[in-house]
């Protein structure tokens, strides 16, 4: 049963990066032919790749959505937690995206630069909300109900090396692979999927409201696209050097607050059980 259990999640997963990987091909090409406005874009390609292959596997798998997904109610305190930790990561990635961007491009920062002419609900939608919905119900929903009965430390690696492969960026990598395992422990100690939802909406609209506020303090988005896709390479050694050791120490400030509200969230619900 347990192996049956890994299969299946296995085969989803591998399903999932094959339509990730060749769905652009025809999905690009037909966008610009319809002239689909840059955001929908991504929220139709979401939609295709994650929410259509899942809705199809509880078809033909005919497992319980609530038991899968763990649709399991969140006690206030653990919710306010959640979002601390959620704010947390935010400086955690910027560090390990730093460190990437030494090789490849930051090219989020860019997508985000390019929608920031859009209001900033609508970014929040985009960027936030459809993301924290359907890639947790696909990695730390499915994937991970597969690896239910397998160790925690295994499992959690497993779906973050995944979550990082569906993202297909190298900037990207060291903190979605990071952000993943995060995710997966915060589903183990609570049960329920709406743990990892709440953080990702939380370090995503973050991320969206950070780039907003930067928007119109620095300038317009073109100088914003220009800064984004120079990153670190227009930095001299020294600011370089400077700026690194800042990121360092907030992001080794934070991940030791971080793991405080860890222990406080695994004891509240222990207190819960």
């Amino acid at each position: 049963m347990r192996e049956e259990r890994v299969f299946s999640a296995n085969l989803f997963g591998m399903i999932i990066l094959i339509l990730f990987s060749i769905a652009p091909i025809f999905f690009v090409p037909v966008f610009k032919i319809l002239n689909i406005p840059r955001g929908l874009d991504i929220v139709i390609l979401q939609i295709a790749l994650l929410l259509v292959p899942t809705i199809i596997y509880f078809i033909i798998t005919k497992q319980s959505v609530k038991e899968v997904l763990r649709l399991k109610k969140l006690n206030i305190k653990s919710v306010f937690i959640i979002i601390i930790i959620g704010f947390l990561v935010h400086p955690i990635a910027v560090f390990l995206s730093v460190i990437t961007e030494f090789i490849f491009p930051n090219i989020i920062g860019m997508a985000i630069s390019e929608l920031n002419i859009m209001p900033l609900i609508s970014q929040l939608a985009i960027i936030a909300l459809t993301p924290a919905i359907l890639e947790e119900v696909t990695v730390r929903g499915i994937i991970l109900s597969g690896y239910r009965n397998i160790d925690i430390k295994k499992a959690a690696i497993m779906t973050g090396l995944f979550f990082s492969m569906i993202h297909r960026d190298g900037n990207q990598s060291l903190y979605t692979f990071a952000f993943g395992v995060l995710c997966a422990y915060l589903v183990e100690i609570t049960d329920s999927i709406f743990a990892s939802m709440i953080c990702h909406f939380t370090t995503n609209g973050s991320q969206v409201v950070f780039a907003y506020i930067l928007n119109r303090v620095i300038g317009p988005r073109a100088e914003n696209q220009e800064i984004y896709s120079k990153g670190i390479h227009s930095m001299s050694y020294m600011e370089l050097t400077v700026s690194m050791l800042i990121y360092f120490t907030i992001a080794v400030i934070s991940f030791k607050i971080l793991m405080i509200f860890m222990k406080k969230l695994i004891k509240v619900n222990k207190y819960e059980q």
